[in-house]
């Protein structure tokens, strides 16, 4: 089995502060992983190396999934695009017809609850529903790795009810592989995921959801 993505050893730090080190770990499909601890320890910083964003100082990251989906605890969207430009993106990247890719964004946004926002820039948007045009961003592209850093920020109790069910029916059906970032146990929506606490540098401890 193809890792999605794996961890070897793989140190960080910043302007020669460490914030990983030696730490490695393996995420296959189908697998879920959420990462646990306290401000500071890390755990932004490893999503941001399994997406590829950062580059280890040492060790080395090797990342098999070809589709990756990213949410971020604030919403990265581009000021000057609509929410329908900002989840057509990378959907156009990949190759996408426009019209094909005009389509399945307006679908995408419309299971978010957004049919009526299609043609709003994101400072006409609340909070919760800028996070919504970032989910159905990294959904669109039907990912194979997703990664969501505090995904339901913003979201009153149903909404959050609603999208963990919605995310949970994604990853039952897509066997996308998945690590995700949760402050609370109660943001945890699959039972088998592998919780691992990071603590200074690497992980304190792992064990699987239904220990907890």
């Amino acid at each position: 089995m193809t890792s999605l993505v794996l961890f070897s050893q793989v140190g960080f730090a910043y302007a020669r502060h460490d914030v990983l080190r030696d730490l490695s770990l393996q995420l296959n499909p189908g697998e879920v992983i959420v990462l646990q601890g306290c401000s500071g320890v890390g755990k932004s910083t490893l999503l941001r190396l399994a997406a590829g964003i950062l580059r280890p100082t040492s060790g080395y990251v090797h990342i098999g999934a070809q589709r990756i989906g990213v949410v971020f605890q604030e919403p990265r969207l581009l000021p000057w695009r609509t929410a329908l430009q900002n989840v057509m993106l990378p959907l156009l990247s990949l190759g996408m017809d426009p019209a094909q890719a005009g389509q399945k964004a307006t679908n995408m946004l419309e299971h978010m609850g957004l049919a009526h926002f299609l043609e709003a820039v994101p400072e006409e948007l609340s909070g919760g529903m800028k996070q919504r045009v970032s989910l159905a961003r990294a959904l669109a592209v039907n990912p194979e790795l997703l990664l969501l850093d505090e995904p339901f920020v913003g979201f009153d109790p149903a909404l959050r009810a609603e999208m963990k069910q919605y995310l949970a029916d994604f990853l039952s059906q897509s066997r996308a592989g998945m690590m995700q970032i949760a402050h609370d146990n109660e943001d945890i929506f699959i039972k088998t995921a592998h919780i691992m606490m990071l603590g200074q540098h690497n992980v304190e401890c792992h064990q699987k959801r239904t220990q907890i």
